[in-house]
């Protein structure tokens, strides 16, 4: 796995780095929702 900066991974795709960053960020957010989601349910699965 390679480790791009968001400036090379714009480049790489003929993107500006703000829409690098603002995907980045929309997608951190969105998994973290999911995540807390799956957490809930694992805590109710395992705590009855």
């Amino acid at each position: 796995m390679q480790q791009l900066s968001h400036s090379e991974i714009a480049d790489k795709l003929s993107l500006s780095e703000q829409t690098i960053k603002n995907q980045l960020s929309l997608g951190l957010k969105t998994l973290k929702e999911k995540l807390d989601k799956v957490i809930w349910l694992l805590m109710l699965l395992f705590t009855n």
